[in-house]
């Protein structure tokens, strides 16, 4: 070749229909791995120059053009090739990326189990499963989203910190399958090191240039129906399961694949599977870096009340930056909540998990992007003071007469301890015990026999007889004793009769239709003092008592402005009247937050019976406050856990040395 350059398509492999080449192919620099899409004319010129095929009849001018064009490919590549330097970062130990090998040589080997399940199959499978998943939710009530409340527990926490790694390999095998499926090559795949979280990977880019924009959709998306088919999978396994630790396990993988997906991986708000998918279904692939744009300079002129910065002019890039927007508030909300809920909880290690959180979040996305310099629209900040002080009090007046409403959701269940508990009424040993079961009116639940009260009584019966004949000797002698006689008889007469009175008690009976349910622990001789549960009685008619923890913070709220309150039970929801509304000073302690509850009792027009094995939400709306109060209310909460957090700790470990 007369010009030297061209030593470097050696460095350029061809991708695509060579002996067709009307409509262009794809070249790949192999130095960097950038794709570029051919003209036509290029192509023809490259297949002549590589393989010598330069027709003799071929004039000077067109040799001149084939020369021209391969020289603009290879200055397209020599650009790109600097950009990547220029673009890389020093080494950063918040985001490492760990290319271990290359998925494409598998591909071939996939291409059957692609074929299979990246279709129709796969809809067939997830519309069975789906009804599975359904009733048997309906079955349970649902009862697998009590799971969801113990996010932020020890052992969730853990779970998930253990399995994520792991179901994240499920989930990138999703996109391999679905860019086999469409003959997408997968350059590599790889670790993620996150804030030093492990996280798999694989790269797909090959796919903005050999699949139409229908597949890169499926692509971006097939790690999130992976995702739900292990979901819906997990879920049917929890129902099937028994032991305590499977159960809690299997309970904690949904929790964590169901808020990965719907917080995360679904959302185009996160630049992850939801965005790309978007950007492609809006055909708009710099939507990030755009919007980010926009951002700061609607922020620069926003400050300076119009002095600097620029608005976006038409209605799309207007869309552009509320996207980003809601991008950047949506972050924002996902850390406070973080916080919220784990520094009271673990005060050092909950911080830790914050500052994760916002590392992951915020810095290291900031990490991974180019510095990009001063645009036409970013101008020199200015110190504009007075607007400044004109923002800030706009602020102030949002937060003291903007109003926001306050609820608060709590969790109930039948009220056994306070209204359907069956005691022993004395002290006594169970000669008789029914099962479990629905029983009628006047059936023998339990037989006790109190021997320490029939040895009182058979006492209490001689000295009565001893009385008696001292009365029946004293009847014709002085009238004070034959008086203080008759009263000595009269006192052991009624201690007789309150005695024999309390003997009936021996035998415990239902007073209405209902379902029994004896204490598990509890059998034939046993000995039980009086006030010891001997189970539980659920009449079948009449109206439930529900109850459940109330916090204590909120008590001054429910005193003061309880407005309306209604209660989700079995997939039913039931208006409240707020005057059935009972709160009790039963203070318990939460013994991991060390949080002070009340009991909170909730009448439902519903039988007893009915409600035994359930769990229902009440929630509880109170008056408005403005967001000055709220913002108040919730940091004197945060402090005040933070000091319960710790008072509770404090008697833990003051419990161990003893």
């Amino acid at each position: 070749m007369d010009n030297p350059e061209l030593a470097h398509l050696n460095q350029i492999e061809l991708d695509g229909p060579l002996d067709q080449p009307e409509r262009g192919v794809l070249a790949r620099d192999l130095a960097t791995g950038s794709i570029l899409v051919v003209p036509r004319e290029i192509v023809r010129a490259l297949l002549r120059y590589k393989h010598a095929r330069r027709p003799e009849q071929q004039d000077e001018e067109a040799k001149k053009r084939d020369r021209m064009g391969i020289a603009n490919l290879l200055h397209s590549v020599q650009f790109l090739r600097q950009a990547n330097r220029a673009g890389q970062q020093p080494f950063n130990p918040l985001f490492v990326r760990l290319s271990l090998f290359s998925v494409a040589r598998f591909q071939p080997h996939l291409t059957g189990l692609a074929q299979a399940l990246v279709g129709p199959a796969y809809l067939w499978l997830m519309a069975g499963l789906l009804l599975v998943s359904v009733w048997l939710g309906f079955q349970s009530d649902w009862a697998i989203a009590q799971a969801f409340q113990g996010i932020f527990s020890p052992e969730a926490l853990l779970t998930f910190a253990i399995a994520a790694p792991l179901l994240k390999v499920f989930h990138e095998l999703g996109h391999v399958l679905a860019a086999t499926r469409y003959r997408t090559r997968v350059a590599q795949a790889g670790i993620l090191f996150i804030a030093l979280f492990p996280i798999p990977f694989v790269d797909c880019s090959d796919a903005d240039v050999s699949a139409n924009r229908k597949q890169r959709v499926i692509i971006s998306l097939a790690g999130l129906f992976t995702d739900i088919l292990l979901g819906i999978i997990i879920f049917i396994a929890w129902h099937f399961t028994t032991g305590d630790f499977l159960r809690a396990l299997l309970g904690n993988l949904f929790v964590y694949l169901t808020l990965n997906s719907v917080l995360f991986n679904v959302n185009p708000l996160v630049k992850l599977d939801g965005y790309f998918a978007l950007t492609d279904l809006v055909r708009y692939r710099n939507l990030s870096q755009d919007g980010g744009r926009f951002f700061k300079n609607f922020q620069l002129w926003l400050g300076s009340l119009g002095r600097q910065g620029e608005v976006p002019g038409s209605s799309g890039e207007i869309a552009i930056l509320v996207y980003a927007a809601l991008s950047f508030f949506y972050r924002i909300y996902i850390v406070g909540f973080i916080a919220y809920s784990l520094i009271p909880r673990y005060m050092g290690l909950g911080a830790v998990l914050v500052v994760w959180g916002l590392v992951v979040m915020f810095f290291a996305p900031l990490a991974r992007a180019p510095k990009a310099g001063g645009g036409a629209g970013m101008r020199e900040h200015a110190p504009i003071w007075s607007v400044r002080l004109v923002v800030l009090a706009c602020v102030a007046l949002a937060l003291i007469f903007v109003r926001v409403p306050v609820r608060q959701e709590i969790e109930v269940v039948i009220d056994t301890a306070g209204h359907y508990a069956m005691t022993a009424p004395e002290t006594g040993q169970v000669t008789e015990l029914r099962g479990y079961g629905t029983v009628s009116e006047g059936v023998v639940l339990a037989e006790l026999e109190y021997r320490p009260l029939r040895d009182q009584l058979a006492e209490r019966i001689a000295e009565r007889d001893i009385a008696l004949r001292s009365l029946e000797a004293e009847r014709d002698g002085e009238p004070l004793r034959a008086a203080t006689a008759r009263q000595r008889v009269n006192v052991l007469r009624s201690q007789i009769n309150q005695q024999q009175f309390r003997l009936q008690g021996e035998i415990l009976t239902a007073v209405t239709g209902g379902i029994f349910v004896p204490r598990p622990d509890l059998h034939v001789g046993a000995h039980l003092e009086a006030g010891v549960a001997i189970g539980a009685f659920y009449p079948e008619q009449g109206q439930a008592i529900l109850s459940g923890h109330f916090p204590e913070r909120y008590v001054h709220h429910y005193r003061s402005g309880l407005r309306a309150a209604e209660l989700r039970f079995g997939g039913q929801y039931h208006v409240l009247d707020t005057a059935s509304l009972i709160l009790q000073e039963r203070i318990t302690v939460d013994q991991q937050s060390g949080q002070r509850l009340y009991i909170l009792q909730v009448r439902v027009a519903m039988p007893p019976a009915e409600v035994i094995n359930g769990f229902g939400r009440a929630r509880l709306e109170f008056r408005t406050e403005s967001l000055w109060q709220r913002m108040a209310f919730h940091a004197r909460a945060l402090l005040q856990n933070l000091q319960d957090a710790r008072l509770s700790e404090l008697e833990r470990q003051l419990g161990t040395i003893r």
